[in-house]
């Protein structure tokens, strides 16, 4: 399964590849659309944030695959929620993941 991914629809206008470290978000937004587009009870949406499973394992063999394809590009980091939220304390997974990002470039993209 590829973490990366290519947005869709109007999605497909702010970014060519995209990323989603959570599920959830605990800011609870009034104006937050995630819920109704993931068809998701705005309660539950709202009501605490898990990391995806495995997430850094697979987000690294998705970003080397990638840039060995030759399918590299910016990453937008995340559609469905806010990668720096109150449970990044706890988790510090986006840290990590933008690491993990510049990590798995060729040493000739890095800057």
């Amino acid at each position: 399964m590829s973490v990366i991914y290519e947005p869709t629809g109007s999605a497909r206008s702010d970014a060519a590849l995209a990323l989603n470290i959570y599920h959830g978000c605990t800011h609870a937004c009034a104006y937050c659309y995630v819920p109704s587009a993931t068809f998701t009870k705005r309660e539950i949406f709202n009501a605490r944030i898990e990391p995806r499973a495995n997430f850094l394992v697979m987000l690294e063999k998705d970003a080397i695959a990638r840039y060995q394809r030759g399918e590299g590009g910016h990453v937008l980091m995340s559609f469905l929620n806010d990668p720096y939220q109150p449970a990044e304390l706890e988790y510090g997974l986006t840290v990590s993941v933008i690491s993990g990002l510049i990590t798995s470039l060729p040493s000739s993209q890095k800057s």
